[in-house]
């Protein structure tokens, strides 16, 4: 889920300037300024881009941490890592498509549930919360599914350099592109969405994102080594 520009939209912009028709009273008037009004906070989304609510798009943020682990690869060697029982070519192929099948899978199902709702995904205006579904289990399930490009690729080219940046991305979005969405949807939202936070996690599973903070001091000193090596 992504959100706030605290920006007026085009179309809540649009019929501030229309103003009262000819022949309207003052009633008429401000029925229409306050019903613009409330468009153009429904409207509200987040500020991505530099000195916005999210500095770095999140899909360029993943793109660079997956360019900069294949530039790695390509200037100081792959440094392969799969057990022999992975290393052909067809099983890492297999894996690959299995996982690019569930990874799309669920894409769909999040912007299904929001359109279910009548919400924009992907910092888009937000109307109504998306609760049920894939949204019960976890509240950024497409974050989730993106945290898992990294290491996906990893094991499709047998690099190590993936695998070091794996954390990056996750981490990027736990502390800076969360936070931003939490804050907006708790004004937006009040009780409603404190509620939906206490009864799901922010990931998949607190285990998921733990474990990633406890290796990622063992994963930094590791691509520093390899980096020097």
């Amino acid at each position: 889920i992504d959100r706030c520009s605290h920006r007026p939209s085009r179309r809540g912009k649009k019929q501030r300037k229309m103003g009262p028709l000819a022949g309207e009273n003052g009633t008429a008037w401000l029925n229409q300024s306050v019903a613009t009004a409330l468009i153009v906070n429904d409207t509200h989304s987040l500020v991505v881009g530099c000195g916005g609510d999210v500095p770095v798009p999140p899909p360029l943020a993943g793109a660079v941490a997956m360019g900069v682990g294949l530039l790695l690869a390509r200037l100081r060697g792959r440094r392969p890592f799969l057990p022999d029982f992975i290393k052909p070519v067809p099983v890492r192929g297999v894996f690959f498509a299995l996982y690019t099948t569930a990874f799309l899978r669920v894409i769909y199902l999040v912007t299904k549930e929001f359109r279910n709702v009548d919400t924009k995904p992907y910092f888009g205006p937000v109307s109504q919360l998306a609760t049920e579904r894939i949204m019960s289990y976890c509240r950024n399930p497409t974050y989730f599914a993106v945290s898992t490009i990294c290491p996906a690729l990893a094991i499709l080219l047998n690099t190590q350099w993936l695998l070091y940046l794996t954390p990056a991305l996750p981490l990027y979005l736990d502390k800076i592109v969360i936070p931003a969405e939490e804050a907006y949807l708790a004004e937006r939202f009040s009780k409603r969405y404190k509620d939906y936070c206490e009864r799901t996690p922010r990931w998949c599973s607190r285990f998921v994102l733990s474990l990633l903070k406890s290796a990622s001091g063992q994963i930094k000193n590791a691509f520093i080594q390899a980096l020097l090596g």
